[in-house]
């Protein structure tokens, strides 16, 4: 058995209880600031949330313009530049 666990048999139950618990409050708080954190970033992105979708249709139009293209030129319409 390694130290900890001989360690572990000298604690009462009643201290391993309030080191369980100590340690379950250290851990819903570490918890609740990483759901804290996480929201931020999202109200940060909705914020900016214009600035993506202006992107997605700049993006968008240059995606559609280069499918017209290439509609045209299978269509015989256009012929490819060299």
């Amino acid at each position: 058995m390694s130290d900890e666990s001989e360690a572990l048999k000298l604690v009462s139950s009643a201290q391993l209880e309030d080191i369980l618990d100590e340690h379950e409050k250290i851990v819903a708080e570490i918890r609740a600031e990483l759901k804290r954190r996480r929201e931020n970033a999202q109200h940060r992105e909705i914020e900016h949330l214009d600035k993506h979708m202006e992107d997605a249709r700049i993006k968008f139009a240059d995606l559609k313009a280069f499918l017209m293209e290439v509609l045209a030129e299978l269509r015989g319409e256009k012929k490819p530049a060299d």
